[in-house]
């Protein structure tokens, strides 16, 4: 995969506390920072699939058939608590 350079600007104390927790770490700065993206990314990627999960099962009546209810609990065997 092909790096490329780039020029951030961020606050200090956020760089004072990225320095630290990358040496932590044992990673390099552009390691931290790209390890810190690419978790950014996949935890923004799956709010953005529970969105529109929701979306679709706001217009959508997502609860269960009553007789494909009934068959299921009636194929369960019994069970003691």
């Amino acid at each position: 995969m092909r790096s490329l350079k780039i020029a951030i600007s961020v606050p200090e104390n956020i760089f004072s506390q990225a320095e630290e927790e990358a040496k932590i770490m044992g990673l390099s700065r552009s390691g931290f920072y790209a390890t810190a993206l690419a978790e950014f990314i996949e935890r923004h990627r799956e709010d953005h699939i529970t969105s529109t999960l929701n979306a679709i099962y706001a217009e959508t009546d997502s609860r269960m058939d009553v007789v494909l209810a009934g068959m299921q609990a009636a194929s369960l065997s019994p069970e003691e608590w």
